[in-house]
């Protein structure tokens, strides 16, 4: 979604002044600025719920698998072992702990893009109002970003 957003002629890119002139004049940056202001912020909350809703599941998924196969899976990073090959074949902890990150079994997975997605409207570059239902949200996530690191013994850093 970051990368549709960030994309040149994408919802947060500011088209240079020949391009916005072919296009409508200062009347048409005006629009795109409103529906960005309004549409935005609304994009980044549903996004950051769905990720956080599939992080969660994702979670209970490898709990389960722990609970389920307890003599054999000891660990919720087993379990991730188990359901993920790349994880599986990584050589040594320091990449198991890059391959984790990447994974999409990973909660830990889910809650980066959230953020990153969230980070990214934030930002200056973009001009985005991040309004309070997002930094609310955003708090949120960043909560469930250091339970789930946590839960897979893992560095919360994104």
């Amino acid at each position: 979604l970051v990368d549709v957003l960030e994309h040149p002629s994408g919802w947060l890119w500011q088209e240079d002044g020949d391009t916005v002139s072919r296009a409508g004049g200062s009347g048409r940056d005006a629009e795109m600025l409103a529906l960005r202001n309004q549409v935005l912020p609304h994009i980044a909350i549903l996004h950051c719920e769905v990720c956080q809703e599939t992080a969660q599941w994702m979670l209970r998924i490898l709990q389960d698998i722990v609970v389920h196969h307890g003599g054999e899976v000891k660990s919720i990073e087993i379990a991730l072992v188990l359901l993920d090959p790349a994880v599986a074949q990584s050589s040594n902890a320091e990449e198991r702990a890059s391959t984790i990150k990447q994974s999409p079994f990973s909660p830990t997975y889910w809650s980066t893009h959230a953020l990153e997605l969230s980070e990214t409207l934030a930002s200056d570059t973009f001009s985005v109002p991040v309004n309070e239902q997002v930094l609310e949200q955003m708090a949120k996530l960043t909560v469930s970003h250091l339970q789930f690191s946590s839960d897979l013994q893992q560095e919360p850093g994104l």
